[in-house]
């Protein structure tokens, strides 16, 4: 340690103890969004970040901080943050501005692949690409360069066909279509960022925000941390976090409305994302399951989109949830949908759309079409590698039906018995 007199020494804790008064004047209690994982979540809120100068100022004057430093493929970083690393990491260096200090929030969309870092208070010129260091010690890589866009092997999918009766008798809801069905093919030992897109808006006192929007090459459970110098993603396989994991899928969504009424007022994406949102809730307030959703708002998604959410997180079910209509208005009751191809242990996909199916007519009645196969001329059960079932609620070309579909009371009842069938599926799994 380098030696200090008395009167040095005093002056520089004096001006340790002016800076950080400085720092902490006028911490308050913050909101917090839930979507979001702040920086606070580390113990950190934007006034009590303790500068780097600062930090040497405390050690040069004799105190400790009580923190360990270690070297991580070159960056230097605390040992508890260190400990938390995963065989994926992203590491982006940080730009404060003089003695602002920066402010990170942090949230994903799974469904998309995304993650975004918003940052506040950083330097004119900001971060770019060459600072977000994307560290793979599956093959001991790190990389920071422009990341190198994989394109999909697009897969065509077969001609509809529907087989008359059920599933609305010739009607095409969207679930299949001649267009290219994409998909990556996944590997672990490449850069785990697949695109880069840097937005910044300008703040107060010559400041920038700046957004960071990171495209992965699959679906992770997160970790967000930061230190004096970087900010840490840990990028983490989902069923490495979370012991039981259910995809909720609300059909359709956006411009793409699918079953319409006969009178134009109620739309099948309406109706299946007023259920999964009622699921989601009941599951996430009762019981461990971690619940993704491949929407809650209204939104349009690809198909492949919505696949891909279930394989990328290894779920034990992936529920999908519609509505059926016909031209005419005679066909009604519910159905549920499965893959014959699928054969995962100990539940596959037609035992899983069986038991919803037993609970579905607890909740609307006993008329229902039964199970039908849908392999060959769905997408989202032709290529999902996850016990999968897609519930048909009723038709919404049939008054008799309608008339459920569109009481909220019943919808209740709907969901309900859907998160109780989900409950008794993982009773079958844990068996």
């Amino acid at each position: 340690m380098r030696y200090m007199g008395k009167r040095q020494k005093g002056i520089a804790l004096l001006f340790v103890l002016c800076t950080l008064m400085t720092a902490f004047s006028g911490c308050g209690k913050e909101s917090r969004d839930k979507s979001e994982i702040t920086s606070s979540s580390i113990k950190k809120t934007k006034q009590q970040i303790v500068t780097t100068n600062s930090l040497s100022l405390l050690r040069d004057a004799g105190f400790e901080i009580g923190r360990e430093e270690t070297e991580y493929h070159g960056f230097e970083c605390s040992s508890e943050i260190a400990e938390k690393f995963s065989n994926k990491t992203i590491i982006i260096e940080k730009k404060v501005y003089g003695k602002n200090l920066a402010s990170a929030q942090f949230s994903d969309s799974p469904v998309d692949r995304t993650i975004k870092i918003s940052i506040s208070g950083i330097e004119e010129g900001g971060i770019v690409e060459e600072d977000i260091y994307r560290i793979n010690d599956v093959n001991g890589q790190i990389y920071n360069v422009r990341p190198k866009m994989i394109t999909p092997t697009p897969t065509s999918f077969p001609s509809i066909t529907p087989a008359g009766g059920g599933w609305g008798g010739g009607y095409d809801d969207g679930l299949a279509s001649n267009e290219d069905f994409r998909f990556y093919e996944f590997t672990d030992d490449e850069d785990m960022v697949e695109a880069i897109t840097i937005t910044n808006s300008a703040e107060e006192s010559d400041t920038r925000k700046e957004e960071i929007e990171l495209m992965l090459d699959r679906t992770y459970a997160y970790e967000f941390y930061e230190d004096d110098n970087y900010y840490y993603v840990i990028l983490r396989r989902p069923k490495d976090v979370y012991k039981k994991i259910v995809v909720l899928d609300a059909g359709h969504g956006g411009k793409d409305a699918g079953a319409i009424s006969k009178d134009n007022r109620y739309y099948e994406k309406n109706i299946a994302l007023e259920v999964t949102n009622q699921i989601k809730e009941i599951l996430e307030e009762q019981t461990d399951i971690k619940v993704y959703c491949t929407r809650t708002e209204d939104r349009k998604l690809t198909l492949s989109q919505r696949v891909r959410l279930a394989n990328d997180t290894e779920a034990d079910l992936f529920l999908s949830v519609h509505c059926n209509s016909e031209v005419g208005t005679t066909l009604n009751g519910i159905e549920v949908l499965y893959s014959s191809k699928n054969d995962s242990e100990p539940l596959n996909s037609k035992e899983f759309a069986a038991i919803c199916n037993k609970h579905l007519k607890d909740a609307l009645g006993d008329n229902s079409n039964g199970l039908i196969d849908r392999y060959k001329n769905v997408s989202i059960i032709r290529y999902s590698t996850v016990p999968v079932a897609l519930c048909e609620l009723g038709y919404l070309s049939n008054i008799g039906d309608l008339s459920k579909l569109t009481n909220h009371l019943t919808m209740n009842r709907t969901a309900n018995s859907l998160a109780e069938a989900i409950l008794e599926a993982y009773q079958e799994i844990e068996k």
